[in-house]
């Protein structure tokens, strides 16, 4: 595909350079000939030329615009036909057609006939030489790597416009207007995309929506920004509950909501066979929550946990075991970016528990394997910023969330067991001797069961899973100095 692109470029050039060559030619020969017309036949032949170049241009435009809003979306068409590139293009044509006409109605006698006769031709070698280019141009709107980044281009360039102190009100109310349009066609690519089992397409409307959310959360961090628009035009998802609209407008986080509203509404659509878009949309919601909670913002860090709250739900009650272990996955991640933030993370904490219980309930082995390890990596991690900290989580909930898998069956105990071992030797190669000795007290107590579970675990002596998958690394394998110390800990026993 590379070596197609690079030999259509290389016949473009030549084609240009050999039109260039030949309208240089055609001038110099009208130079010797004192700039003069032996007949009227040659006016009317640039004539005819303009008009056919103008006619390719015009059935190109048509068949692309009617391409792309029947495979998109009808609103592309505003797009198009405001584009710079389209409006150079047809006001080109239409000017030397305008000097033609002008060269028609003058006398040949008169003083500014040649000069105008040059112009006329000029202008017109010049449509030759820029047809191909052009047509290559506007045939990118049929890609949606390009018309798609511009419409995000767009928007952004209206939020820009719509946080602008000295714009008119009148103004700064249909730029939103304008910006939630465009949010909306976008989105509505989305829905097209998943029609058609378009990846990516897909991909490319979810980066450009979490591309603009950024741009969106970034104008909160400098009060210069004009943000009275937050008070004034609000819009919201239909359907959206008074009590929540009040409660969005009090907090001014409206904006944000509709965006993330939108990138659920595609995610919980998904397929299985659709999962690898999973990780780009929890991906893009990890970095955009780090920035929401970089400007203490908890509300929209708080919006965020609601919708990988609504993922994992969805995930559940799809009986999708690879979204739910991707989202736990990234659940952890942002649990880790609000550690410093104590009211937001024992909440999102609270929820993580939740969501793992409501596995269990529903009998999801594989989706409560996944959590049970995260989990383990939660606490690991709480206690690397705080053992304290970790203690806490310990003793008021973490617990009890391992006594329902112990209670429920054997297969369960197995997995928790095996979770809990493993983040015993991790904490202890790391020096929590504290929260170590607690979890050896409740669950370790026996050194016959724990060297079983350990010999179970360090049997897994490859980092990688049997089977290629998004998790891709074995949960179960232990590294590092948490190996190590387990296997002494083996050979003191047998010796």
């Amino acid at each position: 595909m590379r070596s197609l692109l690079q030999n259509s470029k290389k016949a473009l050039i030549l084609s240009f350079t050999i039109l260039f060559i030949v309208g240089l030619f055609g001038l110099l020969i009208w130079y010797k000939n004192d700039y003069t017309i032996q007949g009227i036949e040659s006016l009317a032949a640039t004539n005819r030329s303009v008009n056919a170049y103008f006619m390719a241009i015009i059935t190109s435009m048509a068949l692309i615009i009617t391409l792309t809003s029947n495979l998109y979306s009808p609103r592309l068409v505003k797009v198009f036909v405001v584009h710079p590139l389209t409006i150079c293009g047809v006001g080109y044509i239409l000017i030397t057609n305008l000097i033609i006409t002008i060269c028609h109605i003058l006398a040949p006698n008169h003083e500014l006939y040649n000069i105008i006769l040059f112009l006329a031709y000029t202008l017109t070698i010049l449509a030759m030489l820029g047809m191909i280019p052009f047509l290559y141009l506007i045939s990118k709107f049929v890609r949606p790597q390009y018309f798609i980044p511009l419409m995000g281009h767009y928007a952004i360039n209206e939020l820009k416009v719509i946080h602008q102190h000295d714009l008119a009100e009148h103004k700064r109310k249909k730029e939103c207007e304008y910006f939630f349009e465009n949010i909306d066609v976008i989105n509505n690519m989305a829905s097209t995309a998943i029609q058609r089992k378009d990846r990516v397409v897909l991909n490319l409307v979810l980066t450009e929506l979490f591309q603009i959310l950024k741009t969106l959360i970034s104008f909160q961090e400098n009060e210069k920004y004009c943000q009275k628009w937050r008070k004034k035009y609000y819009h919201f998802n239909p359907g959206l509950s008074e009590e929540g609209k009040y409660y969005l407008k009090k907090h001014k986080t409206w904006p944000e909501a509709y965006i993330l509203s939108k990138v659920l509404e595609s995610t919980n659509v998904l397929a299985k066979s659709d999962n690898e878009v999973v990780p780009l949309v929890c991906r893009e919601l990890t970095k955009t929550n780090d920035i929401a909670n970089t400007l203490n913002n908890n509300h929209l860090v708080e919006l965020h946990l609601m919708i990988l709250n609504s993922i994992l739900k969805g995930s559940l009650e799809d009986y999708n075991q690879s979204k739910f272990s991707i989202t736990t996955y990234y659940y952890r991640l942002n649990i880790e970016l609000i550690i410093g933030n104590e009211e937001i993370c024992q909440m999102a904490l609270k929820h993580f528990l939740y969501y793992g219980e409501l596995a269990l309930n529903m009998n999801e082995l594989e989706a409560s394997k996944s959590y049970l390890f995260d989990l383990g990596r939660v606490i690991n991690y709480l206690a690397f910023e705080s053992e304290d900290l970790a203690i806490k989580f310990y003793d008021e909930k973490l617990k009890h969330n391992w006594n329902l898998f112990i209670e429920e069956d054997e297969r369960y105990k197995k997995l928790v067991m095996q979770s809990i071992v493993k983040t015993f030797w991790i904490l202890y190669s790391q020096n929590h001797f504290l929260l170590t000795r607690k979890i050896q007290r409740d669950y370790l107590a026996s050194n016959k069961e724990h060297a079983k579970i350990l010999e179970d675990l360090l049997a897994f002596s490859n980092p990688l899973n049997r089977d290629y998958n998004d998790t891709f690394v074995c949960t179960e394998y232990m590294s590092g100095m948490a190996r190590r110390l387990a296997s002494d800990f083996l050979k003191e026993l047998s010796s």
